[in-house]
């Protein structure tokens, strides 16, 4: 093993010598006295004088080649801002194509777009983007090497303007919308963007080479900015909202909210946001689905707060931000409280957040420092005796207050170390949680070889019971080439728990896994570009140490020259697999078939006017004769440049799906069904942009899941079935989730915004399972449902802008 150790460590580092990292460009820009006019014509005398570049490289659709059209970029600073000018050429510039969207569309839309990329810690880990599509519109994100956050906003300015020769665009970039070190001489690193949309050409400045790992780390690097100051960065946002609301055989209640949400530069690197009594009633509905499995849903974050600037919150794997106003810890020991003749009347879903307070920044010498804070207000349900009238609470969780803390420090070339720490004490619930997480990657210095990993403890105290657990993973890549591959190895204990604050789906695994990717992106015969990834997948029981799965999966897209894809995927378990959580009791498992699926998913050219994507796919089992088959279809329809229309139909069908039904009074028999299932889902969204500061949008969805029982067994020690059960309870399910967004966005000023939104949400379960799809909606729509209309202002003050004012 020492042996095999060294050897791998020799492979690693002997790369340093014998690949060379690609060199970086260079942009020098000039400090300018005098502000440009962000109008889009460029006349102003600071851009005859600014430093330009046109050395443009193609990265899309043949990579490295050189752009079929000519660009120019010009930058400059002052004292305030950091000024971007574009001009981009095209000698077809009344095909330039101009879509219309809501803010942060971004590359979704049909648009030609530039964009700068900036990295003030030059780490390549992290950036800021800012992007002005040929219509105006603006979309900001803050990216990791992983992905792009949209939900992150600065307010900056842009113009752009068309011309018979192309386009050009403006924009100022406050030092208030950056974070940088302080330092006399900054070098930061940069990147340009520009998409020729219809020939679905991209182009950078520096080269972002396809066959590395990420694009941050293949930026260039601007020099010449020195002596900047941010001004005080403090800005408020008060927000009023208005509420008229109505449930079912209820009369219509108003309520009126206001709160305030702060953001301090503490200095030019760190950045204080505060949220004052929050209000999430106009956040988009979240889709809800029937779960008949172990595990909780997840559902992905939409309040702003918890999504704008949350990079550093990542480290560890040990935060779901959900959890904050989330679920009551001792929601579902409400039913165990009950007395003769009691029901239970209300238990909310949502604790009541009172404040939150993150702290986020990096110092100069890479070390990135984030703090979130946040406590909820006590959280009762209702129980009622439907004898008496008496009504009585329960509380299903205290006063509680939730914190994170991470530490992580960057070394450059995508190397890192961090230390993330989360705490969740609820004192009157008798519960505490401290979860202590470390994550690391280190490259070598040809970034073509990484090696990462993370390791974690939680402690929890539940009552009278305290448990410790661990979890670590560790990950061998080579991340540059044509061929990559990741070797991947992780232990997760039976005792390791860090959701009162994180997410984790399933603990007391073993898991290896061994990926292969062979790309293609250059174009040859009908392709444009074609990725291949074989994984293969060994799942055991940690504790005891039992074989779980073996899993072999292969996918495979092409992009064709026509701009369509196809994608094939498909997994191959080998030999039978065991659920060792299926049974829902410790000790038991479920013996799983072999089985097989493939889905092949195809989509046309989405820069056409009518876009279509469809999927199938079709799952067999090899027992019981289970097998499964679903089928996606998503058009989409542009009608002009403001006007878009999608809709998504998903059907899944399951045939013979075994699963958990009950236990008898010990426990000590497991009953399970078998059971067809029928899902269907309809959702459909339409945006009329009116013009780039307003909008309205529709979101409406429509999800019914219906399950007949049908054959009942009783579960062997061995994972087996044994038709011999005295279990009869037949209860079929009928579920459907109908939700409605509708809503008006003004953006009256920079950062200030006016809402008007009408959600609608119905949920529903009854055991019918003889109705056609139009019939179960009728009934749907006349069930118990909850209507809100909302009315809210949001207006953003900056410090230093009514500071010059008011002198």
């Amino acid at each position: 093993m020492k042996e095999k150790t060294i050897i791998l460590l020799l492979i690693f580092f002997s790369f340093n010598a014998s690949l060379a990292a690609q060199k970086r460009k260079q942009f020098h820009i000039k400090r300018s006295s005098i502000a440009p006019k962000i109008d889009a014509q460029l006349s102003d005398s600071t851009w005859l004088q600014a430093a330009s570049i046109e050395d443009f490289i193609q990265q899309s659709p043949f990579n490295g080649d050189k752009p079929s059209e000519r660009t120019i970029v010009k930058m400059a600073y002052d004292d305030d801002a950091l000024y971007i000018g574009a001009q981009l050429f095209d000698s077809q510039a009344n095909q330039i194509l101009t879509e219309y969207g809501i803010r942060d569309a971004g590359d979704q839309l049909n648009a030609d777009l530039f964009s700068v990329e900036l990295n003030p810690w030059n780490d390549s880990r992290t950036a800021v983007e800012f992007m002005v599509s040929a219509s105006g519109i603006q979309m900001d994100s803050r990216n990791t090497i992983h992905a792009m956050n949209k939900a992150w906003d600065a307010v900056w300015e842009s113009e752009v303007k068309l011309y018979d020769w192309g386009w050009a665009v403006e924009m100022k970039i406050p030092y208030s919308a950056l974070r940088f070190p302080k330092s006399d001489i900054q070098t930061w690193e940069v990147n340009f963007f520009r998409l020729i949309k219809r020939k679905n050409e991209g182009i950078t400045w520096n080269f972002v080479d396809k066959n590395v790992y990420g694009w941050l780390n293949q930026a260039g690097e601007l020099h010449g900015i020195k002596n900047i100051e941010p001004h005080t960065r403090l800005s408020f946002t008060p927000y009023l909202s208005t509420y008229l609301e109505k449930e079912s055989n209820e009369s219509f209640s108003t309520a009126l909210k206001g709160g305030l949400d702060v953001k301090y530069g503490i200095n030019e690197s760190f950045t204080l946001d505060m949220m004052l009594i929050p209000d999430f009633g106009q956040v988009e509905s979240d889709d809800h689905l029937l779960n008949l499995g172990p595990f909780e849903t997840f559902y992905d974050e939409k309040r702003s707060f918890f999504t704008e600037g949350m990079e550093l919150f990542s480290k560890g794997n040990i935060f779901y931000s959900r959890r904050l106003g989330g679920t009551p810890i001792r929601k579902n020991e409400v039913w165990n409280q009950l007395s003769e003749n009691e029901i239970v009347s209300d238990n909310p879903n949502e604790t009541q957040l009172l404040n939150a307070t993150k702290l986020s920044g990096r110092t100069n010498k890479g070390l990135g420092i984030g703090f979130i804070n946040a406590m909820n207000s006590n959280e009762y349900a209702s129980i009622k005796d439907t004898v008496s009238g008496n009504k009585r609470k329960f509380l299903t969780q205290g006063f509680s207050n939730y914190n994170m803390l991470v530490l992580d420090q960057s070394f450059g070339n995508q190397s890192f170390l961090s230390f993330a720490n989360t705490n969740v004490v609820s004192n009157r619930s008798d519960f505490k949680s401290n979860v202590t997480a470390t994550e690391f990657k280190f490259t070598n210095k040809a970034e073509s070889y990484a090696l990462s990993g993370n390791a974690a403890i939680s402690n929890v105290k539940n009552f009278e019971d305290k448990e410790t657990g661990y979890r670590y993973y560790l990950q061998f890549s080579r991340i540059k080439g044509k061929f990559q591959f990741d070797l991947i190895h992780t232990i997760t204990d039976e005792k390791f728990d860090p959701n009162a604050m994180g997410y984790l789906e399933k603990n007391n695994e073993f898991t290896n896994l061994l990926r292969f990717k062979y790309n293609l992106y250059q174009p040859f015969g009908i392709f444009n570009e074609l990725t291949n990834m074989l994984q293969v997948v060994q799942n055991n029981l940690y504790s005891p140490n039992e074989f779980a799965s073996l899993e072999l999966y292969w996918n495979t897209n092409a992009v064709f020259k026509n701009y369509s894809s196809l994608t094939f995927e498909s997994s191959f378990t080998p030999v039978p697999k065991y659920d060792f959580y299926e049974p829902r009791i410790e000790g038991w498992k479920y013996k799983e078939p072999i089985d097989y699926w493939f889905s092949l998913t195809h989509r046309t050219d989405t820069r056409k006017n009518l876009a279509l994507q469809t999927k199938i796919a079709y799952w067999r089992g090899t027992t019981f004769n289970k097998e499964s088959y679903w089928i996606e279809f998503t058009p989409q329809w542009r009608l002009g440049d403001k006007l878009f229309l999608s809709h998504e139909f998903a059907f899944q069908s399951n045939k013979n799906s075994l699963g958990f039904a009950d236990t008898n009074a010990d426990a000590s028999e497991i009953y399970f069904v078998n059971r067809d299932i029928n899902t269907i889902s309809n959702t459909f969204e339409g945006r009329w942009i009116f013009n780039r500061k307003s909008s309205l949008s529709l979101r409406a969805r429509h999800y019914w899941s219906e399950v007949e029982h049908k054959e009942s067994y009783l579960l062997r020690r061995n994972g087996t079935m044994n038709p011999d059960t005295d279990y009869s309870n037949q209860n079929h399910i009928n579920y459907n989730a109908f939700t409605v967004n509708l809503a008006y966005n003004w953006e009256f000023a920079p950062g200030s915004n006016l809402s008007l939104v009408w959600k609608n949400n119905i949920q529903a379960s009854n055991s019918r399972v003889d109705q056609n799809y139009f019939d179960n909606l009728a009934d749907i729509l006349e069930s118990d449902q909850f209507n809100s209309i909302s009315l809210r202002l949001l207006y953003y003050l900056d410090f230093h802008q009514l500071k010059k004012k008011l002198k």
